[in-house]
C-alpha cells in the first residue's frame, strides 16, 4: 500500500589537479610491499632438527671413541697390571715348591702355562738343575738365560716378557714364568666395541627423545601459528592459538592472538564501511533521482496550474453566458433545461480547477483551528472525479458536534490524499469502498483529540513492511510508479502537528490508517 520508489547505486568521482599530479608518498621500508618473496624449499624444521642432533651425536660419539681408544688401554694396564703381577709370583711359589718332585713339578709347569698371559714356566733344584721347563707352543723358547734365584724373589724384563722369580720356602728351589710381553688386544677390542655400541644405542635414544621433545615444544607450536596465519591471510576468522612450549613460544603466540584479534577487528570495521558506504552512494543515487522527479513533479503542477487558470476564465465567461441564456424569455423549456444542465457541469468544472489550484498552493496558510468534516469533504470532492476513484466507493462519517483540530489546511488534505490515494492503489480496478470516519478521542499523554480512520477493502499491509511502511522510500510498487515519498512526508506532517499516524490489518482483511491529531 505504500509508494512505490526505485533503487539504484552510484559512486563519487574525484579529478586530480592537472598542474600538479598526484605524488606517491613515501613508505617505510618496514611496511614496504615490494620485498622479493621468501623461496619456498629447503628442509622443514623436523628434518633440520634431526640432522642437527644426528651430526651433533656423531661429533659427540667420534671423540668419545678416540678417547676411549686412548684411554681403555691405559685404564686395562693400570686395572690388569698389578692382578697379573700377583698371579705371576703365586704360580712362581707353586712352581718353587715342587722341586723335590720332578713328576710334580712338570704338572705344576703345565698348570701353570694354562695360566692367561703366561708363555713360559720352569723349576729349578740346587743340587740337581733344571728340574721342569716348558713353554706354549708359539711362544718360542724360554731363554736359557734366565737362571734360578735361590735367595729371593726376582723380577727381570726380557725381550719376551717379564719373567718372575720365586725360591722355595727352604731356599733349596727356584720356580719361574714368563709373562707374555703382548698386551691382550682381543679384550682391548671387544670392551672398547660394547662401549662404542653402548654410545651409539644412548646417541640414537637422544636423537629421538630430542626430535620428540623438539617437535612438541617447538615444531607443533609453529605449525599451529602458521596455518592460523594462512587462514587470516586468506580472509578466514583464525581460531585462537592455544599458548604452548616455552616461554618464547607462549609470547609468541599471546602476540599472534592479540595481532589477529586486532586484524580481524579492522577487516569487519572495514566492512562495515564499505558496506556504509555502498547504502550511501545507493542512498544519494535514490536522493538524485528523487530530486530530479521532484523537479519534473513541480514544474507538471505550474503547467497544471497555468492550464487550470487558463481553463478557469473560459469558464467564467461560459458561467456569464449561461446566466444570460437563462435569463432569456424567449427560450425553450427544453433548450432552458439542457442549459441548466450545462452550467452545473460547468461549475463542477470550476469548482474542481480552484481544488487543484488551491491543493497546489505554494504557501500554505499558518496552523489554525481547521474542522475536520469540511478538509474530508474538500479532499473527496477533490478525488472523486480522478479515475482510481470512479469503481471505488467513498464512504464518509464526519458527527456534526467534532471539535476543530490544530493543524493547517493544506498539510491535513495532503495527509488525506497522500492515504486514500495509497488506498486507491491498493485496491486496483476492481471495485472497493473507502471508509473515511472521523470521532473523538482521547491523546495518550491526555487532552482531547480526533482520530480519523481510512479503511479499504484491499489486499492490506505486507507483513515486513509495517514496521517500516513510514520510512522514505519503502515501497511495493514497480520502478516508477511511485515515489515511497507519500506516507513519509504524511508521518513528518502529522508529528509535526504533535499528533500520530500508524497503520495495521483488521481482521476483516484490508488495511486501515488511523490519523490522531490533538484538539485546537
Amino acid at each position: 500500500m505504500a509508494e512505490g520508489g526505485s533503487h539504484g547505486s552510484g559512486g563519487a568521482r574525484g579529478a586530480a589537479s592537472p598542474a600538479s599530479p598526484p605524488t606517491r608518498p613515501s613508505v617505510p621500508p618496514r611496511f614496504r610491499s615490494d620485498w622479493p618473496a621468501p623461496r619456498a624449499g629447503g628442509l622443514g624444521l623436523r628434518a633440520q632438527i634431526v640432522v642437527s642432533l644426528a651430526l651433533l651425536m656423531a661429533v659427540i660419539l667420534g671423540m668419545l671413541a678416540l678417547g676411549t681408544h686412548a684411554l681403555v688401554p691405559l685404564a686395562f694396564r693400570r686395572a690388569v697390571g698389578p692382578a697379573r703381577d700377583a698371579m705371576a709370583h703365586a704360580l712362581a711359589r707353586d712352581l718353587a715348591r715342587s722341586h723335590a718332585d720332578p713328576s710334580a713339578a712338570r704338572a705344576a709347569v703345565r698348570t701353570a702355562l694354562e695360566a692367561p698371559a703366561i708363555d713360559g714356566a720352569a723349576v729349578w733344584d740346587r743340587g740337581r738343575g733344571t728340574v721342569a721347563a716348558g713353554v706354549p707352543p708359539a711362544a718360542g723358547a724360554f731363554p736359557g738365560a734366565v737362571g734360578p734365584s735361590f735367595t729371593g724373589p726376582r723380577v727381570d724384563e726380557t725381550e719376551g716378557g717379564t719373567v718372575v722369580r720365586e725360591p722355595s720356602p727352604d731356599r733349596a728351589g727356584c720356580g719361574a714364568v714368563r709373562v707374555a710381553a703382548v698386551e691382550p688386544t682381543g679384550a682391548l677390542g671387544s670392551v672398547e666395541a660394547l662401549l662404542l655400541a653402548y654410545l651409539g644405542l644412548s646417541a640414537l635414544a637422544v636423537v629421538v627423545f630430542g626430535y620428540i621433545l623438539m617437535t612438541r615444544l617447538v615444531v607443533r607450536p609453529i605449525e599451529r601459528l602458521t596455518a592460523a596465519a594462512r587462514r587470516l591471510e586468506r580472509g578466514v576468522p583464525a581460531d585462537r592459538v592455544t599458548p604452548t612450549g616455552g616461554r618464547e613460544l607462549v609470547d609468541l603466540a599471546s602476540a599472534f592472538n592479540a595481532m589477529a584479534d586486532e586484524v580481524t577487528a579492522h577487516r569487519v570495521r572495514l566492512e562495515e564501511q564499505v558496506a556504509s558506504l555502498e547504502q550511501l552512494n545507493r542512498d544519494v543515487s535514490r536522493a538524485q533521482e528523487q530530486v530530479i522527479r521532484s523537479a519534473k513533479l513541480a514544474s507538471v503542477g505550474q503547467l497544471a496550474a497555468g492550464i487550470a487558470h487558463e481553463i478557469g476564465n473560459p469558464l467564467t465567461v461560459m458561467l456569464g453566458f449561461f446566466d444570460v441564456l437563462e435569463g432569456m424569455g424567449e427560450v425553450p423549456t427544453d433548450a432552458r433545461e439542457h442549459l441548466r444542465t450545462m452550467r452545473q457541469e460547468a461549475e463542477r468544472v470550476n469548482r474542481i480547477i480552484r481544488d487543484l489550484l488551491d491543493y497546489a498552493r505554494a504557501n500554505p496558510e499558518p496552523v489554525d483551528a481547521v474542522s475536520v468534516g469540511e478538509v474530508i469533504d474538500g479532499t473527496v470532492a477533490l478525488l472523486a472525479p480522478q479515475k482510481p476513484f470512479r469503481v471505488i466507493e467513498i464512504q464518509v462519517t464526519v458527527p456534526s458536534d467534532l471539535p476543530p483540530v490544530r493543524a493547517n489546511r493544506d498539510r491535513l488534505r495532503q495527509v488525506l490524499v497522500n492515504v486514500l490515494l495509497n488506498a486507491a492503489d491498493a485496491i486496483g480496478q476492481s471495485a472497493g469502498t473507502v471508509s473515511l470516519r472521523a470521532e473523538r478521542a482521547s491523546l495518550p499523554r491526555g487532552g482531547e483529540a480526533v482520530r480519523v480512520l481510512v479503511t479499504d477493502t484491499g489486499p492490506g499491509i505486507a507483513a515486513e513492511l509495517l514496521d517500516a511502511i513510514f520510512e522514505p522510500f519503502v515501497t511495493t510498487k514497480q520502478a516508477g510508479a511511485g515515489t515511497g515519498l507519500g506516507l513519509a512526508v504524511s508521518h513528518a506532517i502529522v508529528d509535526g502537528l504533535g499528533g500520530t499516524i500508524r497503520a495495521w490489518n483488521p481482521p476483516n482483511g484490508g488495511a486501515c490508517f488511523e490519523v490522531l491529531l490533538p484538539a485546537a
